[in-house]
């Protein structure tokens, strides 16, 4: 009966660890009462790109009654965007807007979205690199990086990326610990019943 206690602890220390360590969504809910309707989320929080690269946001409009919503998105230069200035929502809407920066460098996007009375004002970060690779010579090498050969952008990970692979290994790490401690309290509690 304690091997059975014992057992539950550990797998619900497990589910813990593991709930923690996976990343929440990087959605961003619009400042304000969260049960408000109708509510905005913008997904990704954060965009990354580089020059010349096309990147795509979305919008998620959530209502309790159907209505028409205008939205403005400034922080950048218009021609940089791609995006309907107004949607009919019903009950909950996807609205994906494109963004195709012409210029390096850290942006702060306003959004504006209105319908039903009510004005919800969003920011979302962009980031533009200055190039995404450099072009790759015969040699394997970046074309004029002067490392020689060396493998550059080969690890490149998102942080999502880390998120999993730290979650994995917390994982892993939790599946052996509850391992060797049923192999322990098994042992001490049933002396010679596992064999060496």
């Amino acid at each position: 009966m304690r091997g059975a206690s014992v057992l539950f602890i550990a797998l619900g220390s497990l589910l813990l660890a593991f709930s923690l360590s996976v990343p929440q969504s990087a959605a961003y809910v619009a400042r304000g009462e969260p049960e408000a309707l109708p509510s905005v989320i913008v997904k990704p929080r954060f965009l990354n790109t580089y020059h010349g690269s096309p990147v795509v946001g979305e919008l998620l409009i959530i209502t309790d009654e159907p209505s028409t919503y205008s939205i403005s998105i400034t922080g950048v230069p218009a021609d940089w965007l791609g995006y309907s200035s107004s949607v009919h929502v019903d009950s909950q809407e996807s609205v994906l807007y494109m963004i195709n920066p012409r210029d390096s460098g850290d942006y702060w996007l306003s959004i504006e979205v209105s319908g039903s009375g009510r004005v919800i004002e969003l920011e979302q970060r962009l980031w533009v690199g200055r190039s995404q690779a450099k072009p790759m010579s015969d040699g394997g090498a970046a074309a004029g990086d002067g490392n020689g050969g060396g493998l550059t952008g080969m690890f490149a990970y998102s942080g999502q990326d880390v998120a999993l692979l730290i979650s994995a290994g917390v994982f892993i790490a939790a599946i052996i610990t509850v391992f060797l401690g049923f192999r322990f309290f098994k042992e001490n509690l049933y002396p010679g019943t596992l064999a060496a």
